[in-house]
């Protein structure tokens, strides 16, 4: 495990990817040891600008429902709809939120300055709360997203970068071990990437998850790789 600067009660989950399948079930059951929820908030935001976005939903109903947790479906595909009273309410019937994969700018851009944001934000540092996000959305609670597409990069000198919520310091890179099959792609990025992500940034394999508590602890089947001032641990 490696040290954070987080609150002792902060309860962060990010996944590299396979939230929702059977591949991340042994993930899932340590969380609901842990984490005791019953209900969880879903929010399929990232891919709203997709005409199957509401899959997220149905496939959170039918992998929850194995281990008797009720999911409380998000609706939200837009700003208006994440200052939505109603929508936002939903979330006290919950003991978790997961914030499921799809286009990180997208994500970003709906989320930023609402009140569900707000509210996400708060119940990060309650007891007993867990926040979770897979791929997109775990990219956001990092301090950068890259902004282009990864392979669209290999054609430009630099790399733009949008400031994500700063929830964790570094900037979080999901399917990592995708990365590990082609390094020079990987190190492309890298080394064209100002020195606050290249000096500070952590990738997370697939099937994998990263509790960010005031500890790093890897669980799932692959690892997390962490790199700070350009010193790589893997966990």
């Amino acid at each position: 495990m490696k040290e954070t600067t987080k609150g002792k009660n902060m309860s962060l989950i990010l996944f590299g990817s396979g939230e929702f399948t059977n591949l991340v079930n042994d993930i899932d059951l340590f969380l609901i040891k842990n984490y005791q929820f019953k209900s969880i908030a879903v929010l399929p935001t990232a891919a709203g600008l997709e005409s199957d976005w509401l899959k997220w939903i149905d496939q959170a109903q039918v992998h929850y429902k194995k281990f008797k947790i009720k999911v409380i479906p998000l609706l939200v595909q837009n700003q208006q709809q994440a200052n939505d009273q109603k929508i936002i309410n939903l979330l006290d019937q919950a003991e978790a939120i997961f914030i499921s994969g799809g286009n990180p700018i997208y994500l970003h851009d709906q989320l930023q300055n609402t009140i569900l944001l707000q509210k996400i934000l708060d119940k990060i540092n309650q007891t007993n709360f867990m926040v979770a996000g897979s791929s997109a959305g775990a990219m956001i609670m990092g301090s950068y997203i890259l902004k282009r597409p990864f392979r669209a990069n290999l054609s430009h000198n630099t790399t733009n970068w949008l400031e994500g919520f700063k929830i964790i310091s570094p900037t979080v890179f999901p399917h990592f071990d995708r990365f590990n099959q082609l390094p020079f792609f990987f190190n492309n990025i890298i080394n064209k990437s100002p020195d606050k992500v290249k000096n500070n940034w952590l990738g997370i394999d697939e099937n994998t998850a990263l509790i960010v508590n005031q500890k790093y602890q890897k669980i799932g089947s692959g690892h997390v790789t962490i790199s700070l001032n350009q010193t790589t641990e893997i966990i």
